[in-house]
């Protein structure tokens, strides 16, 4: 009777099997990074609505000062101002400057924050300083839109502002600050806009 030996398999994977545990991989691979992305995003989130929320209390601090809000010539007539948070109001809240310390002349320091990041025109995430001058981007590193925060208050002491992007709500606040997000644009007066979406605000 013949017998039969059974053929030792060799040692090491074959080419289907070494394919199957790369595929593997790749799916794995691409479901940490989009779990990884998304936590990121979450948390710079988190850090806007702190950096937004730190805006409305510098304000506010300086009309606790000065009995006024700053005085920024935004060209709005009798309208609310509305800024970026650009030389022009970091100068005011920091003392920054000759026109920052006219308008701040106790020379109270109402904001705190790190340094920015970045450089050559994409600074992103803290202050930017400049000699006398400062500015404050927000937390997405931008290529473009806007980079800066949004701030809002209530210049014409009516007690209330206009929602920027609700025009059917006033907001019974004196200050409001906000960030566009990540894509660095929104769209006013239309609070379901798809540039919206990703927007943090203050006041929600």
């Amino acid at each position: 009777m013949k017998s039969t030996i059974p053929t030792p398999r060799p040692a090491g994977f074959t080419l289907i099997e070494l394919l199957v545990v790369i595929a593997i991989i790749a799916v794995l691979a691409a479901l940490g990074f989009g779990a990884g992305a998304t936590a990121i995003n979450n948390a710079k989130k988190l850090t806007a609505q702190n950096e937004c929320a730190s805006l409305v209390l510098a304000v506010n601090g300086y009309f606790g000062e000065y009995s006024h809000f700053p005085e920024i010539d935004s060209g709005g007539g009798n309208d609310d101002l509305d800024a970026k948070t650009d030389s022009d109001v970091m100068n005011i809240l920091l003392a920054l400057g000759e026109e920052g310390e006219k308008k701040n002349p106790k020379r109270v320091k109402y904001y705190q924050g790190k340094a920015a990041r970045g450089s050559n025109g994409r600074e992103y995430g803290g202050l930017l300083r400049t000699g006398t001058n400062a500015e404050l981007f927000d937390t997405w590193k931008k290529l473009s839109g806007i980079r800066h925060y949004q701030v809002m208050w209530d210049s014409n002491y009516d007690d209330e502002l206009a929602d920027p992007f609700n025009n059917d709500k006033p907001l019974y606040s004196t200050v409001i600050a906000w960030s566009t997000g990540k894509d660095g644009k929104e769209t006013r007066g239309d609070e379901g806009s798809t540039n919206n979406r990703d927007n943090v605000y203050s006041w929600k």
